[in-house]
């Protein structure tokens, strides 16, 4: 399976609660990249080896989330408040 970044993973646990990652970076060899919650304002990047993800997918454990709950957000570059981009 290949990987992109922004790519959107809902991970299931036994409770029926659930967490969705953002991919941020993947390494140029594929093997290896990093997730982020995008529901927790104090999240820290998690690494991830792609063959657990993808085995994770196949068992269900996780899913691709087709629609970001964030893309109304995102605005042209030239949109953005200087100060905001300076931070």
């Amino acid at each position: 399976m290949e990987f992109l970044v922004n790519l959107l993973i809902e991970w299931t646990n036994n409770n029926g609660r659930s967490r969705v990652e953002r991919v941020l970076w993947i390494a140029p060899e594929g093997d290896c990249l990093y997730t982020i919650d995008i529901n927790n304002p104090k999240a820290w990047p998690e690494y991830r080896r792609t063959d657990e993800l993808e085995a994770a997918l196949t068992s269900k454990f996780a899913q691709i989330i087709e629609n970001d709950p964030y893309a109304s957000l995102v605005r042209p570059e030239e949109e953005i408040d200087p100060r905001h981009r300076a931070r």
